[in-house]
């Protein structure tokens, strides 16, 4: 079967790769800006706050997006 609960064998082990996989794409934005910027790279902080306003944008363009029949979630990434 193709559904997604078919993958897993809980709804809780569902949402717990979930939550895993938010966590490592948040952990790789995060890694990329202290490789690339110099004040990232000094200041974890400052990259940790940089990654959740570059997510929050993010997000908010795929939902903008979809509101407007746009790209799906998905696309926006």
């Amino acid at each position: 079967k193709g559904g997604l609960l078919h993958h897993y064998p809980t709804k809780e082990a569902l949402l717990a790769g979930m939550i895993d996989r938010h966590l490592r794409a948040f952990e790789f934005r995060i890694a990329a800006f202290r490789a690339t910027d110099t004040a990232c790279a000094a200041h974890p902080v400052l990259a940790t706050l940089r990654a959740v306003i570059a997510e929050a944008d993010t997000k908010h363009r795929a939902v903008g997006a979809a509101l407007r029949g746009g790209p799906a979630f998905s696309d926006a990434r």
